[in-house]
């Protein structure tokens, strides 16, 4: 039976980022002291670098590399914090790892979303790497080693019951103090995250990767201390960060004014100015991301007149794009269009908008708006399937339409950004309809607003 771990696609893009060009000739030789299949590449060179290897190789030898040289920063236990869990209790990552794994396979064959697998059974010992996984950072690549070969320690996946990947069969783990796979890629990205080895992009990817893991690959949801914030733009292309419950800070002015989607680890700006290009930014908006994300490289596509087409994008819950009367969506790793003739039946749709009805945590639900004022719910079947399912929503909007602009959720407050410019709190009362009071912002910035974006991050980092 193949254990696969697969790609958390939605609006994520991996990266590979190199810790450096060329890696120790010492280290090389100590990794083929455990796996013969680098021995060829051995020599009297104080370095080996990326030209003087087979490329893919090259990668598998960096990121176990990691693994070997690391000395994770792990948190104290807080039995509140499932981040703060250690699915092991050995120190020394290169030992375990080196103790259960004796060879590389790459698949060139895998089914499309998956990074890596192993056969517990016939194949002891061997890890498969798909193309995809060279495509990840280097943490991130050391990560899934250690996700695999715990399975060599009998830790079996069983299918989703809830969050993204509900559905899923065997992509899941039942809760993280099983301490199975994805207990363990919880555990390493926690520890190399909080180190100071790896630049801040990342970082950023290891922590939005470990929140996503806890809240979507455990059917038990963990316990897990978060910090709220929002990332803010007004119509002057200016940008501020607003911590739940301090201050506002100002951040940057962009060269042109634009509509931020965030996410835990970056940033995706769509300029309002409709012939200028969509692209990403770090959380400090310091630095330009070369991947943009499935969404924002299908708006680049499109003409000037076509995005002037584009009602809502919206990165949260289902996520989505509107234009016009077509919805944009991710269905089985790959976008996936419900068309007009889809649509029109249930109205004109005029907006995407996220909003949480009960619970906690970064998930919400996705909302498309209709001009009657009712709310639709859509979702994929589950991550492989080409089926959106759209229903009615048993909830009504008790604002005028024409002025919702954009919704959010932070923790259990939902929020909204009007066609005046306010952020406002949205309240849901016990006969389902929504009513609004302003947000706790300081009336003096409370203003100009074209967007708002939640920004969710454990406490532990």
């Amino acid at each position: 039976m193949k254990f696969l771990l697969l790609a958390m696609m939605l609006t994520m893009t991996f990266t590979t980022k190199a810790a450096g060009d060329c890696i120790a000739q010492k280290d090389l030789a100590d990794i083929a002291d455990h796996y013969s299949q680098f021995t060829k590449y051995l020599s009297d060179k104080s370095e080996v670098c990326e030209g003087d290897m087979d490329e893919e190789f090259f990668k598998i030898a960096r990121s176990i590399i990691v693994l070997k040289n690391i000395s994770p920063n792990l948190p104290s236990l807080d039995r509140d914090d499932a981040m703060t869990f250690q699915a092991i209790e050995e120190k020394d990552w290169w030992s375990y790892f080196t103790n259960r794994s004796d060879s590389f396979s790459i698949d060139r064959k895998c089914q499309e979303g998956v990074v890596a697998y192993v056969n517990p059974f016939f194949g002891r010992g061997v890890i498969n790497l798909c193309l995809r996984f060279f495509d990840m950072s280097v943490p991130s690549q050391a990560s899934v080693m250690m996700h695999e070969v715990r399975h060599f320690d009998g830790f079996r996946h069983v299918t989703c019951t809830q969050g993204n990947e509900q559905g899923s069969r065997g992509a899941c783990d039942k809760e993280i103090t099983d301490k199975g796979s994805y207990g363990i890629s919880v555990q390493v990205m926690v520890g190399l995250a909080r180190g100071k080895s790896f630049s801040k992009s990342e970082t950023n990817q290891l922590e939005s990767e470990a929140i996503y893991m806890a809240f979507n690959k455990f059917n038990k949801v963990p316990e897990v201390k978060l910090n709220y914030s929002m990332i803010l733009a007004n119509k002057f292309g200016e940008v501020y960060k607003w911590a739940i419950g301090q201050g506002v800070t100002f951040m940057k002015t962009l060269s042109e004014p634009a509509v931020i989607n965030g996410s835990e680890r970056n940033l995706t700006i769509y300029p309002v100015d409709a012939s200028v290009d969509a692209y990403r930014m770090d959380l400090g908006l310091n630095e330009r991301l070369e991947g943009i994300g499935l969404f924002a490289e299908h708006y680049n596509k499109e003409s000037v007149s076509e995005r002037e087409k584009y009602k809502s994008i919206n990165y949260h819950g289902a996520s989505g794009l509107l234009k016009e009367n077509t919805l944009l969506t991710l269905c089985n790793i790959r976008t996936y269009e419900l068309g007009e003739e889809n649509l029109n039946r249930l109205g004109q749709f005029t907006n995407l908008i996220s909003l949480r009805l009960s619970g906690n945590g970064p998930t919400h639900e996705a909302y498309l708006l209709n001009d009657n004022g009712d709310l639709f719910t859509y979702s994929c079947d589950n991550n492989r399937s080409t089926d959106v399912t759209i229903r009615k929503a048993n909830v009504s909007l008790g604002v005028p339409l024409s002025t919702i602009k954009q919704t959010l959720t932070l923790g259990n407050t939902n929020f909204a950004v009007l066609e005046s410019g306010e952020l406002v709190e949205i309240m849901l009362d016990e006969k389902s309809s929504w009513t609004t009071r302003q947000a706790s912002l300081p009336s003096s910035v409370n203003e100009n607003w074209i967007s708002a974006s939640p920004i969710i991050k454990a406490e532990v980092f």
